[in-house]
């Protein structure tokens, strides 16, 4: 009962059942030593020697929560402090083995077994606490955030466990019908298709038992596979071989060696009639010839392995060579979002959504064909990195991005978890507002950045925009500098506004932050912005005007209550609000435009869209 309630506790405290049993597993592993080693010693467990297991056990508490607290602080924002809570356990540790241990030269059995059972349980709980944990944490988290990785969550670990669980066992089934069908006196070729049509279905199944990732198909109606073709698609996951295989039974892939001779899918795969990448495509032209000639459409990747980083690589030639020597059509087929949900030699499978996307088939009798076979390689390949690229805008929006942004929190702080995951559904209509205003405006501030979830969302939409998020809060840029999922082009960096200068920003937010300043100040800043503002450059001011009286007393009791009470917010001097009137106004005397956009009908808070005529 005692350790329910310990564990209750820690999920209370971490807010996440992830930390809490991670700093639950030590105690879990030392109780169970300390009772093992007391047996294998034939130590009795008396009353006494109970109750000075429930003081080690709860000794171990401590020691947990510690090493916990300081993994976490450096996986939080990198500033390591796991070494002097390591230094405070080591000495707490031995000064009990040394003050308990004295006891094992008394001569009374009793206390001789209470030294015994005191020294092996410290000893358990040090070697589990400084070891133990931090590999476990090391494992589930750090190494893998140190690879741009998103740690691992209970769901994606019982969920990648489960599909790949049953893909294993799919496998092998496969191998059993296999073996049924060599004693079934039917063609070959009714056989292989008995296999591919399994193959297919499976496929299907594994990729639709994930309800975590989300499907999303786009121009279909583009692809025809009563007439067989080359499929070529870029390839950065293993999800990518179940998408394409599920589409029709009629479906094949150009494989490896070692996927063609590996002992659990290989004899399917050699059944269904995948084709194995010898030396030389020529080599393989009278089988790819056959398999055509049965109705089946090729599969190959053209960048030759999976994408480490999602970019849709260089394409080899052999591809549109073999189409050109076969007289096949080409049918591009492009996948979204694999990549995020399952890496290259990644375990975990994320949430996350995936789309496919048929682009127009190429025509072998099409003047495409004409070209060399490099021009027409390099065609088909910017075809489908543009193509990606409107993929991501269109389909990629908020509702998408959510877990991507959300795995930069995770595991940092239960309230800063659950305070991202509240502002962003207020907030994400205005983001996706704010990506459609940019467009392709390219370097952009976040002024007031906070924990910087703005800023990833941004990133997320494209990539190639630097991004910087400036906030006067050391803490919050820290924890949003040490996202793991980002590239250079996003940074975080302290600063006052109020000695800020911006070099030739495209973009400005002041998104909740004016308010912190005096009037003056206010106009200062804004003056110097838009004087280093780029032409037909953007300042979006977001904050709450004292023109909405009645809404504005909840906006001022709420920045009170993050300000004052809860700390959440930092501030150096007394809130100052404006009117609708003074931006206005302001935009008038220094040449820009100005728009208001209402963003709240419970607060005061609106958008202004400042312009540089």
């Amino acid at each position: 009962f005692s350790s329910l309630i310990v564990l209750l506790s820690l999920l209370v405290i971490y807010g996440r059942i992830e930390l809490a049993l991670f700093s639950f597993f030590p105690m879990l592993v030392s109780w169970i030593w300390i009772l093992y080693i007391a047996s294998w010693l034939d130590i009795p467990f008396n009353f006494i020697n109970i109750i000075v297991a429930t003081f080690i056990f709860g000794l171990g508490d401590d020691f947990s929560i510690f090493v916990t607290d300081g993994l976490i602080q450096k996986y939080k924002t990198n500033a390591s402090s796991l070494s002097s809570y390591k230094s405070a356990i080591v000495l707490s540790g031995v000064t009990t083995i040394v003050g308990t241990g004295a006891l094992y030269f008394a001569k009374h059995p009793a206390i001789h077994s209470i030294a015994v059972i005191s020294v092996v349980g410290i000893g358990c709980i040090l070697l589990v606490t400084l070891f133990v944990q931090p590999a476990i944490f090391n494992f589930f988290v750090t190494k893998r955030t140190d690879k741009k990785r998103s740690p691992i969550t209970l769901l994606g670990l019982f969920m990648s466990t489960f599909l790949f669980s049953t893909f294993l066992i799919g496998c092998i089934l496969l191998n059993v019908i296999i073996l049924f069908l060599f004693l079934i006196p039917v063609s070959k070729v009714k056989k292989r298709s008995v296999v591919n049509f399994t193959l297919s279905k499976m496929a299907k199944m594994i990729l639709y038992l994930g309800v975590h990732i989300k499907k999303k198909y786009v121009n279909f109606d583009k692809i025809d596979f009563s007439k067989p073709s080359l499929i070529v698609a870029n390839h950065s996951s293993f999800i990518d071989i179940l998408a394409l295989l599920m589409l029709n039974p009629k479906t094949i892939i150009m494989v490896k060696s070692w996927v063609y001779n590996s002992p659990i899918f290989g004899a399917p795969i050699r059944y269904a009639g995948f084709v194995f990448v010898q030396e030389g495509h020529e080599q393989n032209l009278d089988v790819i010839q056959e398999r055509i000639n049965e109705g089946y459409s090729i599969v190959i990747f053209p960048e030759g392995t999976r994408s480490a980083d999602g970019l849709i690589h260089r394409f080899h030639k052999g591809a549109f060579f073999l189409a050109k020597e076969l007289n096949i059509d080409i049918q591009p087929i492009l996948i979204s979002g694999a990549y995020y949900i399952n890496p290259k030699n990644d375990f975990i499978i994320k949430s996350g959504t995936i789309t496919i996307t048929a682009l127009p088939r190429l025509q072998a009798d099409s003047p495409k064909f004409e070209q060399r076979f490099g021009l027409l390689t390099k065609s088909v390949a910017e075809s489908m990195r543009e193509t990606d690229k409107l993929i991501h805008k269109e389909h990629y929006n908020s509702d998408e991005l959510k877990n991507r942004v959300m795995y930069n929190y995770l595991y940092k702080n239960p309230i800063t978890e659950w305070y991202v995951r509240i502002k962003w559904g207020f907030e994400k209509a205005n983001f996706e507002l704010y990506d459609s205003l940019i467009q392709n405006r390219q370097k952009i501030y976040d002024i007031g950045c906070g924990l910087g979830y703005l800023g990833y969302y941004l990133h997320y939409r494209d990539s190639s925009r630097i991004i910087k998020g400036i906030d006067y809060d050391e803490e919050k840029i820290a924890l949003a500098q040490n996202g793991h999922d980002k590239s250079e082009n996003l940074s975080f960096e302290h600063g006052d506004i109020r000695s800020l200068s911006v070099e030739n920003p495209e973009v400005v937010f002041f998104n909740d932050v004016l308010h912190y300043m005096q009037k003056e100040q206010q106009i200062e800043v804004l003056k110097n912005t838009l004087n280093a503002l780029t032409q037909d450059g953007i300042i979006f001011i977001r904050d709450g005007i004292t023109d909405l009286n009645d809404r504005h007393n909840k906006t001022k009791k709420t920045e009170k209550y993050s300000t004052q009470i809860v700390n959440f917010n930092k501030t150096t001097n007394d809130l100052s609000f404006f009117s609708s009137e003074d931006i206005f106004k302001f935009a008038k005397e220094n040449g820009a435009s100005c728009e208001m956009v209402q963003q709240s009908k419970k607060t005061s808070n609106v958008l202004f869209i400042l312009r540089k005529n």
